[in-house]
């Protein structure tokens, strides 16, 4: 198995990305391996994180962060979907 080391700024903002090292069982959306998905995921996520620092962390922000997401993504033309999306029979918070 690779070793992968990943620097994160605020592990609460992108938990869900490491649950696809962490737990490759879960569905992702294969979008996020294009170099179009890749060229723009940073800016995108700075500006998740500008966007979103001040919402609390409880249940069901996954959904809000997901969302945020998703309208961003889209604002470059990049059509994505949530592992929500992706796991209908999978429980997230």
């Amino acid at each position: 198995m690779q070793n992968v080391t990943i620097q994160i700024k605020d592990k609460e903002d992108c938990e869900y990305s490491l649950n696809r090292l962490e737990n490759p069982t879960l569905k992702y959306d294969p979008v996020e391996d294009t170099d179009g998905y890749l060229a723009v995921i940073d800016e995108v996520e700075r500006r998740l994180y500008e966007k979103l620092k001040n919402q609390p962390r409880g249940m069901g922000f996954c959904f809000e962060y997901w969302s945020a997401k998703r309208d961003l993504l889209a604002e470059y033309g990049i059509e994505w979907r949530s592992p929500g999306i992706m796991n209908p029979r999978v429980m997230f918070d």
